[in-house]
């Protein structure tokens, strides 16, 4: 598994992807190389309010 400590924006936009495919968490983060634990926090931190699957990755301002 990875040790870098932040996710790539290319990670990010490939976890939004994927659950939108309906992937499991352990799926998705086998395919990332990462943690399933790291993939929950990820989706936990940027859930969209309301939505029991939303997901939308964070964008920076710059």
């Amino acid at each position: 598994m990875s040790t870098q400590k932040h996710l790539t924006k290319d990670e990010r936009r490939s976890i939004e992807v994927q659950l939108n495919q309906n992937r499991s968490f352990r799926s998705i983060a086998r395919s990332l190389d990462k943690h399933p634990s790291t993939i929950s926090r990820e989706v936990q931190a940027h859930r969209i309010s309301g939505l029991q699957k939303g997901y939308r990755r964070h964008q920076p301002n710059a």
